[in-house]
């Protein structure tokens, strides 16, 4: 079955690649297979049915350090898997997990993100409401990105300029406290 923006993490889906995908591993690609989050395989879907497939694949990708993802499969869960971006559980019959991800172009360099969003908004400098800011939320953003972590930020000179999300809750700040980052330079592992 060829990859489809359309398609749900319900829906049973036994291998998806990305149309024009190659197959063959080059010197730039690294092949995963049924990778793990944890103890557990990793669930298709960042949250509990929702960004699945090329989201996951992607961010699973960022983590190991490479640009984008080439092409995954995804096949049912045969017990529990965990989900990258909540860490929660998953189990059941309408679970599926991916049993293979190839990722391309490792990362080689620190990477200057300008403006970072998280979803359709621009990051907030704090996890929730007035807690855990600034450095704490870069080095989370860096991480989930494949980097070791954040090197520098800048924030909005001034708060309330634009909607914020907060990375551990989704929520949006929508209020005149609101501050982003202009901002966040991630430095590579090592």
């Amino acid at each position: 079955m060829k990859f489809t923006p359309t398609v749900r993490c319900a829906a049973l889906i036994l291998a998806m690649s990305f149309p024009g995908a190659a197959n063959a591993q080059t010197s730039d690609e690294q092949i995963f297979r049924n990778p793990e989050l944890g103890s557990h395989p990793l669930n298709a879907c960042l949250r509990q049915g929702e960004d699945c497939g090329a989201p996951a694949a992607g961010l699973f990708c960022r983590r190991q350090q490479f640009h984008q993802v080439s092409s995954f499969e995804i096949g049912p869960a045969s017990g529990r898997s965990q989900h990258f971006l909540t860490d929660s559980i998953c189990e059941g019959d309408q679970c599926t997990v991916f049993t293979q991800i190839t990722c391309a172009e490792p990362f080689k360099q620190a990477q200057i993100f300008e403006n970072p969003a998280w979803g359709d908004e621009r990051l907030d400098s704090c996890l929730t409401w007035g807690e855990f800011c600034g450095q704490t939320v870069a080095d989370r953003f860096c991480e989930i990105e494949g980097f070791s972590g954040a090197a520098d930020f800048i924030l909005d000179r001034k708060q309330g300029q634009n909607k914020t999300r907060f990375m551990s809750t989704n929520e949006v700040c929508q209020s005149g406290g609101c501050t982003g980052f202009q901002t966040i330079i991630c430095r590579p592992a090592e």
